[in-house]
């Protein structure tokens, strides 16, 4: 079971989320989209992330550039950039992941999504 998410970083609101049970491009573009329907208008056009090879595929970066999208990618070895996400998944799995039972995939996301629209 996994789930990505894009931050707003100006806000900090999470404003697209995606779960699935195959991490995999479709999923980072699913959540991507959702991300730029839901602030379309107040999107700064700038998508930042680590060196993930989800990230890197040149099928993100493509559909991005297409958008219009500026793609930006920390440096090699560098965590700072990324600490706002770093952050997140550190309070999710603490205060959440590691506390809640989860009895199928339906219900991790379920429970996932009402934890991080929270």
């Amino acid at each position: 079971m996994y789930f990505s998410i894009v931050m707003d970083l100006h806000t900090r609101k999470i404003v697209g989320i995606e779960v699935s049970k195959k991490r995999n491009v479709d999923m980072m573009l699913n959540t991507i989209k959702k991300a730029l329907t839901a602030h379309s208008e107040h999107c700064s056009k700038v998508f930042h992330s680590d060196r993930g090879i989800r990230y890197a595929n040149h099928m993100v970066g493509d559909w991005l550039k297409d958008l219009g999208v500026e793609q930006s990618m920390s440096g090699k070895g560098n965590g700072y950039n990324n600490a706002h996400m770093e952050s997140f998944f550190h309070t999710y799995k603490s205060e959440f992941y590691y506390t809640e039972p989860f009895r199928s995939f339906l219900e991790f996301k379920r429970k996932t999504t009402k934890y991080v629209r929270f």
